[in-house]
């Protein structure tokens, strides 16, 4: 601890080049509260905290409870490992400079955690926190921000921040703004960012309602699983995930210089498939076999879009559901759902299948896919949770979405084999005061501009670059096997 209140002032101190392993490795001995077991909490000013490296620590990496402070050129990871509700760094205060970290793999062990108001909180894992009163003037500049389980960055009530020139790279959620309809998150800036997503279900930027938390602007959104990057939270536990597209459409001062996904990729690759268990998917036999709630549907071939006849969906009040017969499937296999849609406006098809059996359904899988004016042909491969004689896929839309057409629907039994998306969408980064080369050996890759790179790449001390592969030999994998009984 370095502690202004114990006499004395450790203000212009500089600590560097430590290494710090194994704090607080057993559950359940550290002491309660907050602040304790943190490998370092810096509570005066003027503190330098540079070229260290904290890993596997149980609770957090850096509590920074005093102001205009530098932390740069560091190392912090493995941390969470006996506590939950952690961070690399977690920020009470107000004109520090965070640069050039590398915040990596937070993990939240789930087994101290109990019950608030008798709700259990889930695993609660980030790289930099700034809370939970408000925190101004904070600079957050050129880090690697990776690995985090709830949020790369979670801004509480944040105001008037610089969030510049990050690499947030396979978190739950790059960055989250909260603040509530007083507005009292505000002016901050978010420039120059990378946000890189490895899952269909990782966000790059989820927000509080439709509040201004400030400047967006020339920030890198990609996922190359699903379009969707941006999630609003919104009252009563709803939310709307925005594409960029839409995103900049319904928010014309937001990230209209960004840049979005530039290459697609799949999580898993079909070695061997079943038979066909949706009926009338292509609906040429019309909307038999069909049913919509909330909605008008009719067969309709006015758009060259689409394959011949579609099914025309006409949304009348609230959400609309759409679906087709049921099927019986296993759990443990895998299926893949495949289908296009096209709208009038921006919106999002919320797919959800059932286990119908019960008087209360049961999810068995959610995803949300973007909708615009243009087709697309989506795509997903999902694991069975159950079995069950009656399930079917369920395509959702609400009122922002008055009319889309849907096409080719097809649920098929298959045998997958996974990829891995490090490999597909790899980082190399470099957390030495040297510059470092990387080889691609017989890879080719495209960089966040969509331009190939085939020699070497050489990679600035502290820092670190994303490349999507573009051309390789038979990238590794690992067989799944379903349930044989399902594949004939």
């Amino acid at each position: 601890m370095f502690n202004s209140s114990f006499g004395f002032d450790a203000g212009d101190t500089v600590i560097s080049n430590n290494a710090i392993n194994r704090t607080s490795p057993v559950a359940g001995y550290g002491q309660s509260g907050e602040g304790y077991s943190y490998v370092v909490n810096i509570t005066s000013s003027g503190v330098v905290f540079e070229y260290n490296v904290i890993d596997n620590t149980g609770n957090g990496g850096l509590l920074v409870s005093n102001g205009a402070n530098i932390i740069r050129y560091n190392v912090v990871r493995n941390t969470g490992l006996t506590h939950n509700d952690v961070q690399c760094i977690y920020v009470q205060s107000n004109g520090n400079q965070i640069r050039n970290n590398f915040l990596l793999d937070t993990f939240g062990y789930m087994g101290g955690s109990g019950t608030y108001n008798d709700f259990t909180f889930g695993k609660l894992a980030f790289g930099i926190v700034f809370g939970p009163n408000t925190r101004t003037g904070n600079i957050v500049d050129g880090n690697t921000i990776s690995g985090h389980p709830t949020f790369g960055i979670y801004c509480d009530h944040a105001r008037e921040n610089q969030i510049k020139n990050n690499v947030f790279y396979n978190n739950d959620t790059g960055i989250y703004f909260y603040g509530d309809e007083a507005g009292d998150s505000y002016n901050n800036t978010m420039a120059g960012n990378v946000f890189y997503s490895l899952s269909p279900s990782q966000m790059g930027i989820r927000v509080h309602t439709s509040n201004d938390f400030g400047t967006f602007e020339s920030n890198y959104h990609v996922n190359p699983y699903n379009e969707n990057v941006i999630r609003e939270d919104q009252a009563g536990g709803c939310r709307i995930d925005y594409s960029l597209p839409r995103w900049q459409s319904v928010y014309p001062a937001r990230d209209q210089n960004s840049i979005g996904r530039f290459a697609a990729f799949d999580l898993y690759s079909v070695t061997n498939s079943g038979t066909e268990l949706v009926e009338n998917g292509g609906f040429s036999d019309g909307t038999t076999g069909w049913w919509g709630g909330n909605s008008e549907i009719a067969a309709d071939n006015s758009r060259s879009e689409m394959d011949g006849q579609s099914l025309k969906i006409t949304t009348l009040t609230g959400s609309a559901g759409i679906s087709g017969n049921n099927f019986s499937i296993f759990a443990d296999q895998y299926y893949r759902l495949t289908f296009s849609v096209l709208g009038e406006s921006f919106g999002n098809v919320h797919i959800r299948s059932y286990d119908e059996t019960p008087v209360d359904w049961i999810i068995l899988e959610d995803q949300r896919f973007a909708l615009d004016t243009s087709r697309k042909n989506h795509a997903f491969i999902f694991k069975a949770m159950a079995d069950t004689s009656l399930s079917r896929p369920w395509f959702n839309t609400t009122t922002a979405v008055p009319i889309y057409w849907l096409d080719t629907v097809s649920v098929i039994p298959v045998e997958v084999s996974a990829n891995d998306p490090k490999i597909n969408s790899r980082m190399f980064f470099n957390a030495t005061k040297n510059h470092r080369t990387f080889n691609y050996g017989t890879f080719t890759y495209k960089d966040l501009d969509n331009v190939t790179v085939t020699g070497p790449t050489t990679v600035a001390p502290f820092t670190s670059k994303i490349l999507a592969i573009s051309a390789s030999p038979p990238l590794p994998s690992r067989t799944l096997k379903p349930t044989a009984s399902t594949i004939p």
